[in-house]
């Protein structure tokens, strides 16, 4: 069974002026995780790219659903760092766990889950460049007044949350929860 399949996603509705609502999301997390990007917000720049909607078909007389998805690369740049990469990647995992948990839930997956880059400017600084691969489904109600509404979905939860605590299946989990494929990857 996929992720959240027999689940009602929250819903959001999407702010007025928002294009999209992850890029200000992952924005204030990175801001409260890394306070001198909260003191100076300018150094933090953050823009999609590679963008692309996708829809689904709608079967012949079926009710037509202009539903979509936004699919983006977020790319993250992070102006005279001058931590440890650790730093940010730990805060971006906590997110991606939350907001975009199917980059983390296949080994496939999570081993893509963040690109870098990274320009050493010398001394204790660089310049760091992080590109996520993000989704966000827009539902798109009719209402009977003639007006739509854009409806933000929340991601779907964890794949099967019932085998939390199952010490058969902990044993087959990797760290970070993620039941391993058998037989095990070298």
């Amino acid at each position: 069974m996929g992720a959240g399949a027999g689940r009602d996603r929250e819903q959001r509705p999407c702010a007025a002026g928002a294009l999209m609502l992850k890029p200000d999301s992952i924005r204030a997390a990175l801001t409260a995780a890394l306070p001198d990007y909260a003191r100076d917000p300018d150094r933090l720049v953050v823009f999609a790219e590679k963008g692309r909607i996708a829809t689904r078909p709608t079967a012949p007389g079926s009710p037509v659903d202009r539903g979509f998805e936004y699919r983006y690369d977020l790319r993250i740049i992070l102006l005279d760092f001058t931590g440890h990469l650790d730093a940010v990647i730990l805060p971006l995992l906590d997110w991606l766990a939350t907001h975009q948990p199917d980059q983390l839930q296949t080994r496939a997956n999570a081993n893509e889950a963040i690109a870098f880059d990274a320009e050493f400017l010398g001394g204790t600084s660089a310049d760091l460049e992080l590109t996520l691969r993000l989704t966000e489904a827009v539902g798109v109600v009719r209402k009977p007044d003639g007006g739509i509404d854009f409806v933000h979905h929340a991601e779907p939860g964890p794949i099967d949350p019932g085998y939390d605590g199952n010490p058969v299946l902990l044993e087959l989990m990797d760290p970070a929860g993620v039941i391993l494929p058998y037989p095990p990857a070298q």
